[in-house]
């Protein structure tokens, strides 16, 4: 930047190259408050005082956001398999409860809703209805 100050360029069009090599959001906003200041006039101390300030709580954000938005991925992949790893847990434990003679969706969705108070019921009405169609 200094040389190609010292070749002629105005400050303006060397701090955009050093953009342009240098690209981040951090130095844009450090570029942009420079180029205001030098055409407008302020206290620049006290606005770099203030972006440094931010650039740092900036990096904090962003950082949370990505741990929050890594547990929400997480949380959906527990989710997901759920089912499944409970299908393989009750089958190995108890290796008649998912016979041959019940359909895999009927034994999923006795797992997936488990809150329901009707599970129970809905579950055997599904066996007796699998059961009337095989005979």
């Amino acid at each position: 930047m200094v040389q190609e100050i010292g070749l002629g360029l105005s400050s303006d069009e060397a701090l955009g190259n050093l953009l342009r090599r240098m690209p981040s959001e951090d130095l844009d906003l450090l570029i942009t408050a420079v180029n205001i200041s030098m055409k407008v006039g302020g206290n620049l101390a006290q606005i770099l005082e203030t972006i440094g300030h931010t650039i740092p709580r900036t990096v904090r954000i962003k950082g949370e956001i990505q741990v929050l938005t890594a547990q929400g991925r997480v949380s959906a992949y527990v989710i997901t398999g759920l089912p499944v790893v409970l299908t393989i847990m009750i089958t190995l434990i108890n290796p008649d409860y998912i016979g041959a003679d019940v359909p895999i969706w009927a034994a999923a969705e006795s797992l997936v809703l488990p809150a329901r108070n009707r599970a129970d019921d809905d579950h055997r009405r599904l066996l007796r209805n699998y059961e009337d169609r095989r005979h």
